[in-house]
């Protein structure tokens, strides 16, 4: 519940509260996840406004406090950047009359960039770690008393998925990044919107589209994979997660719009949603092709009713 009296005020302070705080929470799953996340709205809050001050106290206050906490190695200033460098340049970006997908695709190009620098410095940590996980699960495997087929073919995937997910850590980093971001954003929007300030036009879900000239480099990436060294194809796999992340939210875009379209019941929706939900990784292929596809056939004709 915002204060009545001076919400801007009360948001200012809040904003720098979240941003200067964060590392306090960092180390702790989840709660940091949502303490960075917090951040991350109030440092947009807080560039958005143009509170140079207040923005410049909670950024160096973050990294001081984080480097008293953990050290000033690579891996601490790189986490202290990905959640304050892309919602800086977010806020600030939107600031200035930049469009708000832009602005947030700049921040997630930067959140990545962050993304890949705490996975070069503590790679093979993490994949200790998740060798470790590994491990125990064979280990565990092993020693069950139930049947030794079930037993072997259940350790077997959860191993394949491990080693899946080594292989696509700094993609699943970097998606993580963005997630925070858009999260901080919606938040954002919404808040400021109940405290009656204004706040630049959103285009709605039903025309969502990923910009046609990204798929060079999604066609790059299928190239390379198919093509390429096993370095390479690991760099491949990695972009393609990644964008195809992205392209499956906008299927979802497309999905939907066509779902209004039909004036399909709000019961029979969810039940298309259920069914794709169930469907699991050929469910998101489908919705990535689709959004795909929409990124260069326009299906919904966004492009004209912008231009209009």
């Amino acid at each position: 519940m915002i204060p009545q009296g001076n919400p801007v005020r009360f948001l200012q302070i809040f904003g720098l509260l979240l941003a200067a705080s964060f590392p306090l929470l960092s180390g702790i799953p989840v709660l940091g996840y949502i303490a960075e996340t917090g951040a991350i709205f109030g440092i947009i809050f807080l560039a958005y406004r143009r509170d140079w001050f207040w923005l410049i106290i909670g950024a160096a206050g973050s990294l001081m406090l984080a480097t008293f906490l953990y050290g000033s190695e690579l891996f601490i200033i790189a986490t202290w950047a990905r959640v304050v460098i892309p919602s800086a340049a977010f806020g600030l970006f939107w600031a200035v009359g930049g469009h708000p997908s832009r602005a947030f695709a700049v921040a997630v190009v930067l959140a990545a960039i962050s993304s890949l620098v705490i996975f070069g410095s503590e790679r093979d940590l993490i994949y200790k770690a998740l060798d470790q996980v590994k491990g125990l699960i064979m280990t565990a495997g092993a020693g069950s008393s139930q049947s030794g087929g079930a037993t072997s073919d259940f350790v077997e995937g959860v191993a394949g998925m491990i080693e899946v997910v080594k292989r696509l850590m700094p993609s699943l980093l970097a998606l993580s990044a963005a997630f925070q971001i858009f999260a901080g954003w919606l938040l954002l929007m919404v808040i400021l919107r109940q405290t009656g300030e204004f706040v630049p036009r959103v285009t709605g879900f039903y025309f969502w589209k990923m910009p046609d000239f990204y798929l060079f480099l999604f066609g790059a990436a299928l190239l390379v994979r198919l093509l390429a060294g096993e370095t390479l194809q690991m760099v491949a796999d990695n972009v393609i997660l990644f964008m195809g992340m992205f392209y499956a939210a906008f299927g979802f875009s497309v999905f939907e719009y066509y779902l209004k379209k039909v004036r399909l019941s709000l019961f029979m929706r969810i039940m298309f949603y259920i069914g794709i939900i169930l469907l699991q990784v050929p469910g998101l292929i489908l919705a990535a092709l689709v959004g795909l596809c929409d990124s260069y056939f326009d299906f919904r004709k966004v492009r004209a009713r912008m231009i209009g």
